[in-house]
């Protein structure tokens, strides 16, 4: 899978994993924390949480199809 945390700066960081989880805040909604497992690509050393705007998943033809 293609995940992609777009920062407030607007500088965009693509990584390839096998699986991409993150817990969020049950008060605020906001996240907390985030697992990769599986990277391929573009390994995060460090990034304060804060800094992120969002996470998105890229999706292939065949993933957006019934």
């Amino acid at each position: 899978m293609k995940i992609v945390i777009r920062f407030i700066s607007g500088y965009e960081l693509s990584i390839t994993c096998d699986e991409f989880v993150i817990k969020t805040s049950r008060v605020t909604g906001e996240i907390d924390s985030y697992d990769i497992k599986g990277i391929k690509d573009n390994k995060p050393i460090f990034f304060r949480l804060e800094d992120v705007e969002c996470i998105y998943r890229e999706m292939t033809n065949d993933e957006c199809t019934d």
